[in-house]
């Protein structure tokens, strides 16, 4: 019987394949719950690979072959766990080398761990809980020996920043180091801007016009936004401004909660702050009660939506290339009617507004609308774009099985 190291390079490579971790994928799940989904792909890709790592033990020779693949993911939980990175890397370049993704969480600062941005083959950072509030002084020596970390030379292309409090200094600091981010997904934590810095100077708040100077370095890269936030802090949110991405020129596809997106002014005018290059808008209500995209108690006297309706009146001009939007808003307007045992019955008359469904078929934009379970509407029209992945609408309300 042939051992395992002896295997020809295609078989190897087919008994490896059933102990590696699948590639991520978020577009199949409601992206409004993104980080507890990329949780737990995290959680199975660490498991998978300690059991490849073990397989890689088990004779030199397979360590040799497989070396390469069980350092491609690493993570690092503590200020001593990155030191012993660093050390290693520095020991053997090939770890550094094989490193494409790392998982770095435990409230660890940006400078404890700068230098795995720079590592040569690194695409995807996924980091839990950075809340730095002011930036650092970048004269740590990196290890190819260049010095401060050069502006505009990592090499990721998907960063995924979940319960981020870090300030507009910090942000933009890490931003001017991509060389071409095309993905950010961004899970923002508003009461991290909250309190005092040290000698007493009060916190800047919230406020999405910070946001957009921040990411300003990825206006030419960026293809794809996922903005959110992990709780509905009214206080911590400025309304008064919305996020500005009208010189993001590359960006193609925008998933952003309501309240970020248009805040409550000038909700005529937030098409402005969109790019040109726009061709999918999602939107997410994630206050219930608090706002809601047909509003003022249901269909007997809804407000329409005047920021989708200005996106569409301007799409021309604006966005021509705009060919789907979704929406995602949980309200319940005949709660008192159900509860007196009509039960469902509103939901074979009530519509979406005729005015609405018009627009968004005479302008070719593909819609798909979530209101509840027994209320949710999905059209691709004519000249519009389809949605390729098929999302799981019973984790919309609450995501299970996590």
């Amino acid at each position: 019987m042939a051992r395992l190291p002896d295997l020809p390079e295609e078989l190897l490579h087919q008994v490896v394949s059933y102990l590696q971790p699948p590639p991520l994928s978020l577009t199949s799940t409601p992206w409004g719950h993104w980080p507890p989904y990329l949780g737990k792909y995290i959680k199975t890709t660490t498991e998978r690979n300690k059991d490849l790592a073990s397989l890689a033990m088990t004779c030199k020779q397979l360590h040799e072959r497989l070396f390469a693949t069980i350092h491609k993911p690493t993570n690092v939980n503590s200020a001593e766990n990155s030191g012993k990175l660093w050390d290693n890397i520095d020991a053997n370049s090939r770890i550094g080398s094989s490193i494409t993704t790392a998982n770095i969480h435990g409230n660890l600062s940006l400078e404890s761990v700068e230098f795995i941005f720079f590592l040569p083959n690194i695409r995807t950072v996924f980091f839990r809980g950075w809340s730095d509030w002011e930036p650092f002084d970048q004269d740590t020596e990196l290890l190819d020996g260049s010095g401060s970390s050069p502006i505009g030379s990592s090499p990721v292309t998907h960063l995924y920043l979940t319960d981020c409090g870090a300030h507009e200094a910090p942000l933009n600091q890490m931003m001017n180091w991509f060389k071409e981010l095309k993905e950010l997904w961004y899970e923002a934590s508003q009461v991290e801007w909250d309190g005092h810095y040290a000698g007493g100077e009060e916190a800047p708040g919230f406020t999405c016009s910070a946001i957009s100077r921040a990411l300003s370095p990825l206006k030419s890269s960026l293809e794809k936004f996922v903005f959110t936030r992990n709780d509905p802090n009214h206080e911590g949110l400025y309304y008064s401004d919305a996020i500005d991405l009208r010189e993001f020129s590359k960006l193609r596809e925008l998933c952003v909660f309501h309240v970020l997106l248009v805040g409550y002014s000038d909700r005529n005018t937030i098409w402005k702050n969109l790019p040109k290059s726009l061709e999918s808008l999602e939107v997410w209500f994630d206050d219930l009660g608090y706002t809601n995209f047909i509003c003022d108690g249901g269909p007997a006297g809804a407000e329409t939506p005047d920021w989708l309706f200005g996106i569409l009146k301007h799409k021309g001009e604006a966005f021509p290339g705009l060919g789907r939007v979704r929406v995602v808003s949980l309200e319940w307007w005949d709660m008192d009617q159900d509860e007196e045992g009509d039960g469902e019955s509103g939901d074979a008359t009530f519509r979406l507004p005729r005015e609405l469904t018009r627009a968004l078929e005479d302008k070719g934009v593909s819609y798909s609308v979530y209101l509840h379970e027994s209320r949710r509407w999905k059209e691709v029209v004519e000249g519009g774009m389809r949605w390729d992945e098929k999302w799981d609408e019973g984790n919309i309300e609450y995501p299970r099985n996590l």
